[in-house]
């Protein structure tokens, strides 16, 4: 989890990994007054940090402490308690999901910076997000497999009404992180 250092330690995943492997990111973070981030781990790992650009101010990209906005694993919490625990994401399936008014995203947002988990995936495929108001479009967002928890990080332009749609290709679990706005 990246996260500013003057902020607690969120409830939401920057990074997913397992053994034996090499799992990349892209990760936008907001940085603490100081100008630093924290990095957790929750299992001893070897880990690198490059940083490939930066943002000045004023600029229309907001950064936010990371907030849960989708996890549909039974059990698992959200920030708000919206659109926890719906169970695995069928095979073809879109959903539409709020994105203005959570986690800190306001009414006039016209992007996100979200990061898309893939667990528990019953074959392999693929998740595409896209704006809800616009066909779904032929490329994929994120890429799975079973067995693994796939991450990635998306910038994704909103719909007129504040929303995203996730489009499942193979039965999957998702969970979307929030870490930023434009707009």
């Amino acid at each position: 989890t990246v996260y500013p250092c003057d902020a607690p330690r969120p409830l939401a995943s920057s990074l997913n990994y397992g053994p034996g492997t090499t799992a990349p990111n892209e990760v936008i973070a907001r940085l603490s007054p100081t100008g630093t981030i924290c990095l957790f781990t929750l299992a001893e790992i070897d880990l690198v940090a490059d940083v490939t650009g930066w943002a000045a101010n004023p600029s229309a990209y907001a950064p936010l402490v990371p907030a849960r906005l989708l996890d549909t694993r039974p059990g698992q919490a959200t920030i708000d308690h919206l659109f926890e625990g719906q169970g695995n994401r069928q095979a073809g399936s879109t959903l539409e999901l709020p994105i203005t008014g959570r986690g800190g995203v306001t009414a006039g947002a016209t992007a996100a910076v979200v990061n898309v988990t893939a667990v528990n995936a019953t074959a392999a495929g693929f998740v595409t997000v896209y704006p809800c108001d616009a066909p779904r479009p032929l490329a994929s967002s994120l890429n799975y497999t079973p067995g693994t928890a796939s991450p990635n990080e998306v910038l994704a332009k909103l719909s007129p009404t504040g929303t995203i749609c996730l489009f499942t290709l193979a039965d999957v679990d998702l969970i979307v992180d929030i870490t930023g706005r434009l707009g």
